[in-house]
């Protein structure tokens, strides 16, 4: 189902969805003068607005080609939105299976060239942890 448009529009957030829906619609990456042309905007308002959404993780900059393509905020949003985290349930019990077999905490994270979000995590089995452990950066999500 489709939204009305509202009456009053935000410029900014609708420049910033526009700019979204071109990964969805289009391609996959693009570059900050493909999205100033093809808008239109000013370069320095694209660059602005891209930078904005990188900061939050809707996007993300490869640092090698300088080209934009989705960010894993909005993949989570999308994982969320289309009821697809049953894939997490589905997969912790293998994941739960290969943690008590391996005697070892397992993950699944989604990664991209800037960041990572872990989104499974089955800890060790209480009887398989030794009395002094390592200090982990990551830690499991909680359930």
């Amino acid at each position: 189902m489709v939204a009305k448009a509202p009456k009053r529009v935000i410029n900014s957030v609708d420049r910033a969805v526009t700019i979204l829906k071109l990964f969805l619609r289009e391609r996959p990456e693009w570059s900050l003068s493909e999205i100033s042309h093809r808008l239109p905007l000013h370069k320095s308002t694209a660059h602005f607005l891209l930078a904005t959404l990188v900061s939050h993780g809707l996007l993300s900059q490869d640092p090698a080609t300088r080209r934009y393509r989705l960010g894993l905020l909005a993949f989570e949003f999308a994982l969320k939105g289309n009821g697809i985290l049953g894939l997490r349930d589905a997969a912790r019990p293998l994941l739960e299976r290969l943690s008590a077999s391996s005697r070892e905490t397992c993950s699944s994270d989604a990664r991209s060239a800037m960041s990572s979000t872990r989104w499974l995590c089955a800890k060790r089995p209480a009887w398989a942890r030794a009395t002094s452990r390592a200090a982990s950066r990551r830690t499991c999500p909680r359930k």
